[in-house]
C-alpha cells in the first residue's frame, strides 16, 4: 500500500484489536465499515449450509478489507483472524468522504476493484472447467517460490486448508497429494513442501 493512501486511511475510523480465531465479518451481514489491517493476518471465505468452506484469499497487514460492499449491499464473505490482529475499523461514510475529496485515491480504489473482479472471474473460471487435480496444481505453483532449482512453498498448508482453498475433499487432496509423493513430483519436509519437477498434465 502506497504512502499516500496509508497516511489518509491511518487517521480514519478508530483502532481495534481482535484475537485469533475471531470472525470479524459475517456473509450476508450488512455492511457499515472496512477493515484496514495493520497487524495480524487471516483469511476471507465463504461457508454453506452443510459447513463445505472455500476460500478466497489470505490476508495480512496493509490490506483493505470490505470494498465490495461500497453500495450498501450485504458482506459477500466472512473474515476470520488466524492470529491477534490490530486493524482500523472505518465506517463506510466517513471512507466515501475520505475518496470523495481525494480524486487520486478514488482510482486506486477502483484499480482495487478490478483486481478482485479479475482474481474472482479466474477463481470462478477455475472452479467451472478445472478438475480437481488442476486446481490443486494451480494453486501449489501459486504458492511457490522459485529456490535454486526447484520450487518450494514455504507457507504452512494442510491438506484442510488445500481442500477449502480449491472446493474439494480433504480425501481427495489427500489421494492426489500421496500420488504426487509417491511419484517424486513433491514431498513434505517440515512444514515446507518441495517441488521436485514439472507436475503431470494429467492424474
Amino acid at each position: 500500500m502506497d504512502s499516500q493512501w496509508t497516511e489518509h486511511l491511518g487517521q480514519c475510523g478508530t483502532l481495534r484489536s481482535f484475537p485469533a480465531r475471531t470472525i470479524i465479518i459475517n456473509e450476508g451481514d450488512s455492511s457499515d465499515a472496512l477493515f484496514l489491517i495493520k497487524e495480524g493476518a487471516g483469511r476471507i471465505y465463504s461457508t454453506n449450509e452443510h459447513g463445505k468452506t472455500v476460500i478466497f484469499a489470505k490476508f495480512g497487514p496493509g490490506d483493505l478489507l470490505g470494498e465490495p460492499t461500497l453500495d450498501g449491499g450485504l458482506r459477500t464473505a466472512s473474515v476470520m483472524t488466524l492470529q491477534k490482529t490490530i486493524c482500523r475499523v472505518i465506517p463506510i461514510d466517513e471512507y466515501i468522504s475520505m475518496i470523495a475529496g481525494h480524486p487520486a485515491l478514488a482510482l486506486r480504489v477502483i484499480s482495487k476493484l478490478i483486481v478482485l473482479i479479475r482474481t474472482s472471474n479466474a477463481h470462478i473460471k477455475s472452479l467451472a472447467l478445472d478438475d480437481v487435480y488442476a486446481r490443486i496444481v494451480r494453486l501449489l505453483m501459486q504458492k511457490s517460490a522459485l529456490v535454486g532449482k526447484l520450487r518450494v512453498v514455504h507457507e504452512k498448508l494442510t491438506q484442510q486448508d488445500i481442500a477449502d482453498h480449491v472446493g474439494c475433499s480433504r480425501e481427495m487432496v489427500n489421494r492426489i497429494m500421496s500420488d504426487l509423493d509417491r511419484g517424486g513430483y513433491l514431498s513434505l519436509e517440515g512444514h515446507t513442501l518441495v517441488i521436485h519437477k514439472q507436475f503431470p498434465s494429467r492424474w
